[in-house]
């Protein structure tokens, strides 16, 4: 069981796969696959920044080493 508890209002339409197996019945050991459609919060602009900060500090590292070799 996976659950999320938000404080936010700001919800948008995400997607999500999951697969189990059967463990009873005629069909044990089966397969089942379940696609379907979630409300996901949409994550403010100050939690984006400190992302946004180490992929650039990745991105100007890896860029660095490549100019010294």
């Amino acid at each position: 069981m996976f659950t999320v508890v938000t404080s936010t209002d700001q919800l948008r339409d995400g997607q999500f796969t999951a697969q189990a197996t059967r463990n009873s019945g005629p069909n044990a050991g089966t397969k089942v696959s379940n696609i379907g459609t979630v409300a996901v919060p949409v994550p403010e602009p100050s939690a984006l920044l400190p992302i946004i900060g180490v992929c650039a500090a990745a991105l100007i590292s890896t860029l660095v080493r490549r100019q010294r070799a």
